[in-house]
């Protein structure tokens, strides 16, 4: 990954942050003054730089949900994906329109 991201931090503990804050508080993190261990913060940063559906070029059709076959060498016919196939959880949206 190539990313670019700001984090702060400030002596204190998590106790500091159930007094009131001002919005330029809201992105600092708290550390003990002793350690910083910035694990979960780099954690969270790839987690949200990682495409939410990674392909292997822009024109990549992907794989089947279902069966796992490569779509770009043309349909697979599990009807694992496209209109053929929906999940019973979401039916009623499936002709859900906003007006």
């Amino acid at each position: 990954f190539d990313s670019v991201f700001n984090v702060f931090y400030a002596k204190g503990d998590e106790t500091e942050r159930d007094k009131e804050v001002k919005p330029s508080e809201i992105d600092v993190n708290y550390f003990d003054g002793v350690s910083l261990d910035t694990t979960e913060i780099i954690l969270a940063q790839i987690s949200l730089d990682a495409p939410m559906k990674p392909l292997c070029r822009e024109d990549c059709a992907g794989l089947c949900p279902r069966c796992g076959a490569d779509l770009n060498n043309g349909p697979c016919g599990c009807a694992g994906h496209g209109d053929e196939h929906v999940d019973a959880r979401f039916a009623k949206l499936k002709d859900f329109k906003v007006k």
